[in-house]
């Protein structure tokens, strides 16, 4: 939905970096990931012990990975910021 502006954040912040995943793609799409996003796809590409995690979407999706963060990687619940989006 905001590809475009994470791809500029990108660009002008070198810290950030954005990464993109499809649960259920469509036929042609294209993602870097495909599947749910979990503890172990987080770790394939972040340092769990220095980062700050923003969850956003279905509230069941961002509770799970929440859990999911402090449980399997030890991230503590002060390095997780969320947003849960009802309704869709």
């Amino acid at each position: 939905m905001f590809r475009r502006e994470f791809d500029e954040l990108s660009v002008e912040h070198p810290n950030f970096k954005a990464y993109y995943t499809i649960t259920r793609p469509i036929m042609g799409e294209a993602a870097e990931h495909v599947g749910r996003i979990d503890a172990e796809y987080v770790r394939s590409f972040t340092h769990p012990e220095k980062s700050v995690f923003y969850i956003a979407g279905p509230p069941a999706m961002v509770q799970e990975l929440s859990q999911q963060l402090m449980q399997k990687l030890s991230v503590s619940g002060g390095r997780i910021r969320t947003e849960k989006f009802t309704g869709h």
